[in-house]
């Protein structure tokens, strides 16, 4: 995965997406699934790469 400066569009729906589970009981892959990306963007968003 290519280093970037700043956020993608991509971190922001990742960022939304966390936000509307009503528990802390989520997983990355859960949000790839939910958003159909793939895990390694959501890992990349989570981990700030």
């Amino acid at each position: 995965m290519q280093k970037h400066n700043g956020m993608r569009p991509q971190d922001v729906v990742i960022l939304l997406k966390i936000l509307t589970f009503s528990n802390d009981d989520w997983t990355l892959i859960d949000i790839a699934e939910s958003l159909e990306i793939s895990l390694g963007e959501v890992s990349g968003a989570v981990n700030n790469n």
